[in-house]
């Protein structure tokens, strides 16, 4: 959005993101994208197994209690959710990371020093970047008092 519309933001926040082609990509997406496994992906997704996947996003915290994972796997077995997550896994996305340059947008980078480093802050000129130690995917959750 960013780069199609910049005229139409006054700041830019990127929490923990991703769009550069060379992003590890979790396991769960990389069987979405093919064919033959995506019958796997729609009959995945156990409570056991939502478990186990949240934990592995989240720093040292104790932030993944049994409260998070009923909402999380409630969400993923409503119906059609794991469909979603396979279209979403299947959307081209193009590489447009050369572009970030041409960013005249006051943007914060807030990043994880547990997560896949992306090149924002180096790439959008003027950016700031904030790395949050010891925090993992669930950022909003993990730190709350320094997203906020």
């Amino acid at each position: 959005y960013a780069l199609a519309h910049p005229r139409r933001l006054f700041g830019l926040v990127l929490m923990n993101a991703t769009g550069y082609p060379d992003k590890d990509v979790p396991l769960v997406l990389r069987l979405a994208r093919n064919p033959l496994l995506r019958p796997i992906v729609r009959r995945l997704g156990s409570r056991t197994a939502t478990a186990r996947n949240l934990a592995r996003l989240v720093g040292p915290s104790a932030v993944v209690d049994d409260a998070l994972v009923d909402r999380v796997h409630t969400l993923m077995s409503r119906p059609g959710a794991r469909d979603a997550l396979i279209a979403f896994a299947c959307t081209d996305q193009p590489d447009r990371s050369a572009e970030l340059v041409t960013l005249g947008t006051p943007t914060l980078v807030l990043r994880s020093d547990l997560v896949d480093g992306q090149h924002f802050a180096r790439d959008i000129p003027g950016s700031t970047e904030v790395t949050l130690a010891g925090v993992g995917h669930l950022m909003p959750i993990e730190a709350p008092d320094a997203v906020s």
